[in-house]
């Protein structure tokens, strides 16, 4: 799904003599890998780091908790590590620190480090030099796919749906909460399904 974003990027990684990297900014995650935390979750409290992209000999790898394995798209390779267990001690930061290194001990050459994003244990993994490719990725992120139009138009259909639900709400007396459930309702009636709203 996001193969067009993942072949731009390795372009211009190769461009710059990059082997491998390191993606660990969620704007990063999320536009090479298509994968978004689920917005009522919030930041998972089992997870020993929070989502990462890692690149190297021209595969993309997501790293992730198992409690959000759900939500990966198929065209990607994925890696998860436990979180949480009600078998043994919760050792989420443990598990991570073992898939982290091993996938980066499986390959060798030219290192980019989103640093910016990047968990002092990551860093305590990363034993050699690398070059800061923090926002490298936001001019490729600004021209859009057809694909990302298609979701942009219809995330735009949907937020007209909302609108016009909330000025037919919206009346004195009406509670805040009503005039959200009106428009959410509205919006999850035409897309099909619950849609998440902050």
């Amino acid at each position: 799904m996001h193969g067009t974003q993942r072949a731009r990027t390795t372009s211009l990684l190769t461009s710059h003599g990059i082997d491998r990297a390191l993606f660990t900014h969620p704007d990063s995650v999320r536009w090479l890998t298509g994968f978004a935390p689920p917005l009522e979750s919030g930041v998972h409290q089992f997870a020993g780091a929070p989502p990462l992209v890692w690149y190297a000999e021209g595969a993309y790898t997501l790293l992730i908790v198992d409690g959000f394995a759900h939500d990966t798209a198929a065209d990607l390779q994925v890696v998860r590590y436990p979180g949480y267990s009600y078998t043994a001690p919760l050792a989420g930061t443990t598990h991570f620190a073992v898939a982290f290194e091993e996938l980066v001990t499986r390959s060798k050459g030219k290192l980019g480090v989103e640093e910016q994003h990047t968990t002092l244990l990551m860093f305590g993994e990363l034993t050699v030099d690398f070059i800061a490719i923090d926002r490298w990725l936001v001019p490729l992120r600004m021209v859009k796919t057809p694909h990302e139009l298609t979701i942009l138009r219809r995330n735009f259909a949907l937020t007209d749906i909302g609108h016009t639900a909330a000025r037919a709400a919206t009346m004195p007396g009406k509670r805040e909460i009503d005039v959200w459930l009106e428009i959410h309702s509205a919006i999850s009636q035409v897309a099909g399904y619950p849609v998440r709203l902050g």
